[in-house]
């Protein structure tokens, strides 16, 4: 697939936004997710300074508060990511930069997290 027109409409906005981030995450190597990015990546809207501002019959849901954000995730019944895949989409977000650094071992890729041996603290 080539580069992705720019686009005029808020709703082809969005979706060229969905579609460059999962073909970002993909690039990246580090996460795969088993489902359609359009199931699991969710246009929303959050404006933190306008509480006045009502959205009718927009193509995305649109917020006037984080404290909307988390309520309506958490309202959310579809679970499409664990916490581990949160955690490293959230990492990549935050510093883009790890996608490129080349590790010292080879990375290895999961699609579900990886179980960490028991801590075994000696109380003698």
């Amino acid at each position: 697939m080539g580069p992705l027109p720019p686009c005029h409409s808020p709703t082809r906005q969005n979706n060229r936004h969905v579609e460059l981030i999962s073909r970002w995450l993909e690039k990246t190597g580090v996460i795969k997710v088993s489902y359609p990015a359009a199931q699991w990546i969710k246009p929303v809207v959050v404006f933190t300074r306008a509480s006045w501002l009502k959205a009718t019959q927009f193509s995305m849901l649109v917020l006037d508060s984080a404290l909307g954000l988390a309520l309506y995730l958490k309202r959310q019944k579809e679970v499409y990511l664990d916490a581990w895949q949160i955690d490293k989409i959230s990492l990549l977000l935050a510093y883009p930069q790890l996608h490129n650094a080349q590790p010292i071992h080879q990375l290895q890729t999961y699609d579900t997290p990886v179980q960490e041996p028991p801590v075994v603290l000696d109380a003698g």
